[in-house]
């Protein structure tokens, strides 16, 4: 896979359209489509990777799941989860529809603070 048959691909190569919260040098954070809660994101690798693998481990020396969770802090704070709150999700086996890695967050309302209230 990762050809004109896997919906990421065509996202991360804009042949898709999709709201996109922010982008790091290794993944990007869109809008989920068929949200579950008012901040429903997915953070999507923009190299196919299969989910089989990175759940194996096979990228752990690349520091993978450190890049992928960096993705996810930089959205959280961007859109104040870290105060509302929010979960990530890593769907697996029968409950992932998409084989391109990706992972969910989910959460609160955007914003929520005054833009004064002290962060700790």
């Amino acid at each position: 896979m990762g050809g004109s048959d896997c919906l990421f691909c065509d996202i991360v190569r804009d042949k898709k359209a999709a709201p996109r919260v922010l982008e790091t040098e290794e993944f990007i954070v869109i809008e989920n489509k068929y949200p579950k809660a008012p901040v429903h994101l997915l953070v999507v690798d923009k190299t196919h990777r299969e989910k089989s693998d990175t759940m194996a481990g096979v990228y752990q020396n690349e520091n993978y799941w450190d890049k992928l969770f960096y993705a996810v802090s930089q959205a959280v704070i961007k859109l104040n989860l870290d105060i509302v709150g929010y979960k990530v999700v890593i769907n697996e086996s029968k409950y992932y529809h998409y084989g391109h890695e990706h992972v969910h967050v989910i959460g609160g309302e955007i914003g929520g603070v005054e833009s004064n209230e002290v962060r700790l």
